[in-house]
């Protein structure tokens, strides 16, 4: 299979199926509590985030750069967090999570997203 990014090299890297950095600001590194993991047929316990029933399989090669998208997902989670009330109680606005760049940085939010 080609990397769906690139589409020349061989997909040779798995991405996580919940960003990584998700997994380890809520549940740390290793998991400090277990994390039941479940699907419609399956449910089982995960002990950090490098299990691989947290990733897709091998879709990218490892010379794709998402550190792009990646950053403006982590970006928007670290806003959301530290500003709940104003986001839930009125819309968002990019400009205050990315600044200046604030067109490129939702656009890199939602290629983070695609990869769901």
């Amino acid at each position: 299979m080609k990397c769906w990014i690139c589409d020349r090299n061989k997909a040779d890297s798995g991405e996580h199926k919940f960003k990584s950095f998700f997994l380890k600001k809520f549940h740390s590194k290793p998991f400090k509590n277990e994390v039941q993991y479940s699907t419609g047929d399956e449910s089982s316990i995960i002990k950090g985030s490098n299990n691989p029933k947290v990733k897709f399989p091998k879709v990218i090669c490892n010379n794709s750069n998402t550190s792009n998208h990646d950053n403006a997902f982590e970006k928007l989670i670290k806003y959301s967090l530290e500003n709940y009330d104003l986001i839930f109680n009125k819309s968002l606005n990019f400009e205050l999570v990315y600044g200046n760049d604030w067109f490129q940085g939702k656009r890199n939010l939602y290629n983070s997203m695609m990869k769901f």
